[in-house]
């Protein structure tokens, strides 16, 4: 075969026209930009939808944006209509595709932020709701991470999209692009390992408490006279020590061998607020002491804005300085400082389990 015949035949496949030709379906920029485009477009219903599920209790929403233990007390309640705010204006600009690129970048900040704060939880093994669509069920885990990073992606395609026109051809993919992104992760483990196994003081461990008593003389729940709180000082690091008072003499009773249940707490925690009337019971049996790592005013309205007066101590470094992941957890401590029981305490029920284990511990009598 001549030269010229071989490039005859060959030339329907080798030329620039040729190979565009076969690749037209799935590399064209038409192709590219249509795909981006709907991209965009399952983002605006991801958004609307998440602010939708948020909007509904503002509050709840502040109160999980505060588990994650990131933001002052006093931020949380203004980041969450903030938030909301955000995730309806990036909607609002993906939807109109002049300002598609800007809803775009919007909404790939907020991805980041999400994608921060949940890597930032999983790293410190809280168990805290997710907060993305509302409700306490959706838990932050490797599937709430793997999910934002998908949406993340979305974003930075419809970034890609720029001012591409809308066509109807767009809305076939917008749902199939919804639906990796929010389905494919559950193909992942639900919960990390490190979540399954919490951290925290175990029976035999010193407590650390470097705080100091939100007020001079809380009053005793269990006798209703002052009680001597005794933090931790910063060299020593010893466990602090509540007293509690003499009801004759008001000084410290040195005899009681009650041990002290240290429950730590947030304003912030919904969970926490259901047990306060368990931590108020318990202290008829053992000495209690409330211990946040909250703004001391903000403990102290919520505190009596639910009628509990137990002692109470601000300590902000006591999650961290005894390893433990999420409020409400209870530690229960000896005499001698040392812990005799701790675990997470998410009900009553908890609570009281605990309090029986360590009296069990003591020999202490119900």
């Amino acid at each position: 075969m001549s030269a010229d015949g071989m490039a005859t035949v060959c030339a329907g496949v080798v030329t620039a026209d040729g190979v565009a030709a076969v690749c037209a379906g799935a590399v064209s920029a038409d192709g590219v930009a249509t795909v981006c485009a709907a991209a965009s477009l399952g983002l605006v219903a991801v958004l609307l939808a998440a602010a939708l599920s948020k909007v509904r209790d503002v509050r709840a929403f502040a109160r999980d944006i505060a588990g994650y233990r990131l933001l002052p007390g006093r931020l949380t309640t203004a980041a969450a209509p903030a938030v909301i705010a955000a995730e309806v204006v990036a909607a609002v600009l993906l939807a109109v595709p002049g300002t598609r690129r800007w809803g775009g970048v919007l909404a790939a900040l907020l991805f980041v932020a999400f994608l921060t704060a949940i890597g930032s939880a999983l790293a410190r093994r809280l168990d805290v709701p997710c907060g993305c669509f509302g409700g306490a069920a959706d838990r932050v885990s490797v599937r709430t991470l793997a999910r934002t990073g998908l949406l993340l992606v979305l974003a930075v395609m419809a970034v890609v999209a720029g001012g591409v026109p809308f066509e109807p051809v767009q809305l076939l993919p917008a749902p199939l692009l919804v639906a990796v992104a929010l389905l494919a992760p559950a193909l992942l483990p639900a919960r990390s390992s490190a979540v399954d196994v919490p951290p925290g003081p175990r029976a035999g461990d010193h407590f650390i408490l470097s705080g100091r008593p939100a007020a001079a003389r809380p009053a005793s729940a269990a006798s209703g006279h002052p009680a001597e709180i005794r933090p931790a000082s910063a060299a020593s690091g010893h466990p602090a020590e509540i007293r509690p008072a003499s009801a004759a003499s008001g000084r410290p009773d040195e005899r009681g061998p009650e041990p002290v249940l240290y429950a730590l707490i947030s304003p912030a925690c919904r969970l926490c607020t259901g047990v306060l009337p368990a931590l108020v019971e318990a202290a008829r049996q053992v000495n209690v002491v409330l211990v946040t790592a909250a703004d001391a005013e903000e403990a102290r309205r919520y505190l009596a804005g639910h009628g509990v007066k137990l002692p109470l101590v601000v300590a902000p470094d006591v999650f961290e300085a005894n390893d433990i992941p999420w409020p409400p957890y209870a530690v229960v401590v000896g005499r001698d400082g040392r812990v005799l029981a701790a675990g997470g305490v998410p009900t009553p029920a908890d609570v009281a389990s605990l309090v029986t284990r360590a009296r069990a511990i003591t020999g202490a009598s119900p």
